[in-house]
Parts: structure tokens; sequence; C-alpha cells
């Protein structure tokens, strides 16, 4: 939580969030079929609060936009909820640290001070991503906040010397996820991170499968999927075995072990499960479920800007 943002006040009764979640959830922007087979996909779901998305069409503004969300979400939140959720919002906002580092090392700061006053990220964190025109200098300072708060965030400077923000990326984000399974975390949260970790795995086995990288990057630990099983599949060049796993995992059946079609399957998977949660009308199920659904909203958003000046298929990309 030193990772985040503080707040003094107190928040409001968890009944009353899961009742105001519930009346933003109709909100959600849907892609149905009349907006796919009209000649502007994209302009054509835009709605109120994406509206300066729409003018400037940038993924860093759908991006902002969510956040601004999960701003609101975090401040109706109790101190109890806030600490529940945590891991939650600063998994998200590894996004943000990501976005700040590429525009420092371009030299392109705009946006920065927009996407930052939106994030909930400590001040600590906003003041050294606001100033990143020195990216290494910046990736240190980052490295030294979030080994604060645990040693296995160390090593980020040199990791930065070898791969570049890629590696850091990587790093970064490997990292949180082994501080996060160690954790104590609420168990719906716990299942939420471990279902995190298989699906990074499962996407990663369909890339070494179909394009044969090498060497092959690490399977996360933590998940319920093992990495020996991984490992195994990935030594027998098993693609067939990788699409039953994926249909066991997910309930999704994937024609091709495409990873694009893998990554696909693992979101909806991970949306059936949040969503069978969300119906707990008691528990914390709904607003994680909420959360999970605005993320699905701006990714689905971000393919439709992307895509629209290509001719392609752009319903078989989206999360629904």
């Amino acid at each position: 939580m030193e990772l985040l943002q503080r707040r003094e006040d107190p928040g409001y009764p968890t009944e009353y969030l899961v009742s105001r979640v519930r009346g933003r959830r109709v909100s959600l922007i849907t892609v149905g079929k009349p907006a796919l087979s009209s000649a502007a996909p994209f302009e054509s779901v835009m709605l109120g609060k994406y509206e300066r998305a729409i003018r400037d069409t940038a993924p860093e503004d759908i991006w902002r936009d969510l956040m601004l969300e999960y701003r609101w979400v975090y401040a109706q939140m109790n101190v109890r909820l806030r600490r529940l959720f945590g891991p939650f919002f600063l998994y998200s906002e590894l996004k943000t640290v990501f976005i700040c580092l590429r525009r420092g090392k371009g030299g392109k700061t705009g946006h920065v001070d927009e996407l930052l006053g939106a994030s909930l990220l400590s001040d600590k964190l906003k003041k050294v991503l606001a100033t990143g025109a020195d990216v290494r200098a910046t990736v240190a300072d980052v490295e030294r906040i979030f080994s604060s708060c645990s040693s296995e965030f160390r090593g980020l400077s040199r990791v930065f010397a070898a791969d570049g923000l890629r590696g850091v990326e990587q790093a970064l984000t490997t990292r949180y996820f082994t501080v996060i399974v160690n954790d104590k975390l609420h168990p719906l949260m716990k299942k939420f991170f471990i279902r995190l970790i298989d699906s990074r795995n499962i996407v990663g086995l369909s890339k070494y499968l179909r394009q044969g990288a090498r060497p092959p990057l690490p399977f996360l630990e933590g998940g319920s999927i093992s990495p020996n099983r991984l490992r195994n599949m990935l030594g027998k060049k098993d693609a067939p075995g990788l699409g039953s796993l994926v249909r066991a995992f997910t309930g999704v059946r994937v024609e091709t072990p495409e990873p694009a079609r893998i990554e696909l399957a693992m979101y909806k998977g991970t949306t059936r499960f949040l969503r069978r949660a969300g119906r707990d009308p008691f528990g914390v199920g709904p607003i994680l479920d909420y959360l999970w659904s605005c993320s699905i909203e701006a990714l689905n958003l971000s393919i439709l800007s992307r895509s629209k000046d290509l001719d392609r298929d752009i319903a078989a990309e989206l999360v629904q």
C-alpha cells in the first residue's frame, strides 16, 4: 500500500459500494453487431466518459480514463476494501509506470501529467515518473521505491542496462507476481492472481510453440499449472495438448493454438470466473468483477481504436 496514494477519509460501507458499481455497470460500453457492421465501429460505440479519447484516440487516453474510474472506486472504498484491493490497483498501475518510462525514453512527455493526475500511484512514484527524461535515473528511482517494499525488486537497473525498458517491464511484472502470491490475500484476490499467472504462462507457451522463441523465458511460479508441466509440453511441441489445456482452464474451445486466440480465450475465461464471483450479493466479488469489466471495456476500445483504419476481422479480437 505504500506504493499507492493514502486517503484519510473512511469511505463507505461495502454494501453501498456494491450497489453503486452495479448501477455503473449498466453504462459500460459493449460492442455489438450493429457497431461492428458500421462504417466507423470505434466512433459508433464511444459515449460520454470516453469523449476525449474519441478525439485523441491515443491508447494512453483510454488508459487514463480507465484509471479515473479506478480512482473513483478507490475513493468510495472503506479502509478495509482499500487494503484488500491494493494488490489489484497496484498491478493495474504497473502499466502507468511503463507508459511513463516509454514516454521519457522517447522524449515525449506529453500526456504524462494527465495520466499521473488520474493515477493512484503514490506521490513519490509520481514525482520520479513526471521528471523521467533521464530514463536510466528514473528506472533507478523506481527500483529504490519498489525495493523499499520488497527486496525482490532490487536489480532493475542492471536489467535496464542489459535488456532495456522491455526487460524492465518484464522483470517488474514477474517480480510483482512473486511478491503477491506469497502475500496474505483475500481468497478471491488470491484466486484472481493465480489465474493471471496461469494465463501469462499459457500465452507464453503458445508463443514459444508458434514462434519458436529462444531462449524461452522461465514460466512464472505460483499458478495452478506447474511450470514443469508447461516445460514438458514445450519440449514435446504439444500444440494439441495446449488447446485441450486452454479448454479445460477456460471452457473456451480454441480452433487453432495461435497466441492471439489463446490470449483471447484466457481473457474470456477470467471474465467468466469473475462473473460467477460477482453473483455474491454480500462479498467483494461484484467489485472485482466490475473493475475487471472496466479493464475489458478499455481493452476492446483500444482494439477498435487501433483497427479503425485497417481492413480486418475486428470481432475476432474483442473480448465479449
